[in-house]
This record gives C-alpha cells, structure tokens and sequence, in this order.
C-alpha cells in the first residue's frame, strides 16, 4: 500500500481549547489512492472538532485511559492525545492497513503510551470478515464472510444481510462496488480489553463501528460496563438509541445527543445515524 504524508500546523491551544500558543505540527499519512477523502477526516477532528471534545471538556475532567473502537488511521486517537497526553490509549481496527496507518501516524507525531490492535471488536465470533468500499475509506465494516459475499451481489435483498450489513448498503447504495478487505479477522469482547490489560476503569469508550456499537454496549456484562466512566459513540441502526438507553440509563446521568445533521438533539431521536455522550454518575 502507497501512503501520502499530509502536513499542517496548528495552534495547541486551538485544538484543545487553552491559551497555550505553541504551534504544533500534525503529520497524518494516507493512502494514495484515496488521499482525496483521508484528508476530511483530518478537517473534521482537528478544525472541526468532531467529538466535541473542547465543548465538552469540563465533563470529560482529566483522562487516564481511552478506548477507541473504530480506530480508522487514527485521527480521533491523535486529538485525543493532543488534550490528554499522559492517558493510556488501546486502539482497535480490523482493517488491516487502516491499523497499520493509525500506528504510522501516532509515531510520526511521536505520540507515546499507546497500542493499537488489527482487531475487530465484537460477541459474535462469526463477524471476522472487513468489507469496504471501493471508492470510501472511511468506512469498514465488520460482517460474517457469507454476508460480505451477499453484499458483492447487489441485487441481494435486504432481509438476506443483517442490520449492520444493511447500515452499510443502505446509507452509501451509490458505491459501485465493495472490496472484502480481509477475512479471518481476530476479534476481541470488550470484556476481554479489560482484562487483557488490566484496567480498573475506561475514562473515555469511544465507538465509532459502523453498526456494530449496539452489539457491544448491549452485550457487556455488568462489571465491565459499570468500569466505563464515558461512552462516545456514532451510532447507525436504526432504533439504536432506544437499545442504547435501555442499557445507559440506570449506569449514566447525563446524555447528550446530535443529530446527523450536527445540531443538538433528545433523547426521543429516531435517527439512525446519531451521535450520543453518555457521562457516568458519580
């Protein structure tokens, strides 16, 4: 895989919302055959701030771990990094370049106290296939290898592919093609991220996979969920919100919703594509 490296300078302050004024200089590398939609994603976390974290950085309060599930090339890690430097940060991405990019940019910007896994996080050990679009890198997704085939079939219908698969075929029906990435992906619980390394509690979970964000949250187990102090999350199934609160509510206290169009929304939303915060009660 050919990578492109994009450059620019940023002042830290603006980024992180202090008066600090160093200038810093942010390196991301790409792929070459898509550096023309990469590099959005690099608007969208560091001038955009696409995760509200300046906005909402009184609630987040000083972080010690981060989660990120979806990593992609690792943008959110990055800015993440940018306001808590010293927190731990455990990166999860199945597609396998995408993961090799997330670890290429957290070392061009000689980020440290970081790992990123090339693993798909999920229940359901029967998802270990990456399917992803031919013309939007953006997006992978995580899908049996008998769904990925049905989604290569574009006259498939849609009760023949689960909701996740139909997130993706759905919301980008333009795309002319799907390319499965890989197949025989290694996935994780998030149980077994927290045991594997040894956290006494998750201060920020951010989720940002395409679908399958109501698996994890609805599926893990008590103990884990209460160790997680903030979830983040781009949901895209529709009635997700109301699977995701059944969950939340008794576990969190403050809820924080946009729509897909950015403007703040509630929590009676029937959106598919959402963004939601969730804040643990202390």
């Amino acid at each position: 895989m050919d990578y492109v490296l994009k450059t620019k300078n940023y002042i830290l302050g603006d980024l992180i919302g202090s008066d600090i004024k160093d200038e810093i200089e942010i390196k991301c590398y790409v792929r070459k055959d898509r550096e023309h939609i990469e590099p959005v994603i690099i608007r969208q976390m560091f001038e955009e701030d696409s995760w509200r974290l300046k906005q909402f950085k009184e609630k987040f309060g000083e972080m010690k771990t981060i989660v990120d599930i979806g990593g992609h090339i690792g943008m959110a890690g990055l800015v993440m990094k940018q306001h808590w430097p010293d927190a731990t940060l455990l990166a999860y991405e199945p597609n396998k370049v995408s993961s090799e990019l997330y670890n290429k940019n957290m070392l061009a910007n000689k980020i440290s106290n970081f790992k990123v896994f090339n693993m798909g996080v999920s229940y359901d050990k029967n998802l270990n296939t990456v399917v992803m679009s031919d013309q939007e890198s953006t997006v992978s997704m995580l899908v049996t290898l008998d769904e990925a085939r049905k989604l290569l079939n574009r006259d498939v219908s849609e009760s023949e592919i689960s909701d996740k698969a139909s997130v993706l075929r759905n919301c980008f029906g333009n795309w002319k093609d799907y390319t499965i990435e890989s197949n025989n992906i290694k996935t994780i619980t998030l149980e077994e991220i927290i045991n594997n390394n040894d956290l006494e509690s998750i201060d920020i979970l951010k989720l940002d996979c395409e679908g399958a964000e109501i698996d994890l949250i609805v599926n893990c187990d008590k103990k884990s969920l209460d160790k997680i102090k903030c979830i983040m999350c781009e949901y895209h199934i529709s009635g997700g919100l109301k699977k995701i609160m059944e969950i939340a509510k008794d576990k969190f206290d403050n809820f924080i919703l946009y729509d897909n169009l950015g403007n703040p929304s509630n929590l009676n939303c029937t959106q598919s594509i959402c963004e939601f915060w969730a804040f643990k009660k202390e």
